[in-house]
């Protein structure tokens, strides 16, 4: 199950069952009490501290499309083409993951609508591993921006974080399905495990953004 905590109003707590991609099912809630009431049970359970992500996604993506719309040429070139909705999940070691987005007029958004870079301040497990699954929220499948696994250490076993690597790679199938054949090569390719001190100050290079831990 996911958890989806709302936008800069903190908007609505929903719960979404990868399974049946498409459900969205309303939880009881609404505005800041709601987030606040959330907050609390996870930073309870799981011990977790508030912190800064900032992402800032590239101008395009690793194939050099658009996150957005399409690129029109001929006589009349229409400008059709825009940076991503940018939403971002945290994947902590029991697995159950809490995604950042909100819900608006027309279904799901970004708490960044139609920018390249966005600051999240999610609730982040303390001296523990965890993942990051960052994506683009479209209308029909997102796309998929960036994953990683953060850990406490550089010498973390990788038995500590296995179980994120695998929620990380289910909710890469559900929520981001691949299609073309470098994307396929690109997701069989082993998970970047990075340390927090690796992406402070000037920031990790991820492979189609950006990532700063504050």
């Amino acid at each position: 199950m996911r958890e989806t905590i709302g936008s800069r109003n903190h908007g609505v707590m929903r719960s979404w069952d990868p399974a049946i991609d498409a459900q969205d099912v309303s939880m009881a809630g609404q505005g800041v009490r709601a987030a606040l009431v959330v907050a609390g049970l996870w930073l309870g359970l799981a011990g977790a501290v508030a912190q800064e992500v900032v992402l800032e996604a590239n101008q395009r993506k690793l194939n050099g499309q658009p996150w957005d719309g399409a690129e029109v040429f001929g006589p009349v070139s229409l400008p059709t083409a825009g940076p991503p909705d940018l939403a971002l999940c945290v994947v902590p070691p029991n697995g159950r993951e809490r995604c950042y987005e909100r819900e608006g007029g027309r279904g799901r958004q970004s708490l960044c609508q139609n920018s390249y870079s966005c600051t999240f301040k999610p609730e982040l497990p303390a001296g523990q591993p965890y993942g990051l699954f960052v994506y683009d929220i479209d209308l029909r499948a997102d796309d998929l921006v960036d994953f990683v696994i953060i850990v406490p250490r550089a010498n973390t076993p990788a038995s500590a974080y296995a179980a994120i690597e695998t929620r990380l790679r289910q909710l890469l199938d559900a929520r981001t399905p691949v299609i073309s054949p470098m994307e396929k090569d690109r997701r069989r390719r082993e998970t970047q495990v990075l340390t927090p001190e690796q992406c402070q100050q000037a920031g990790c290079t991820l492979t189609q953004s950006r990532l700063w831990l504050r």
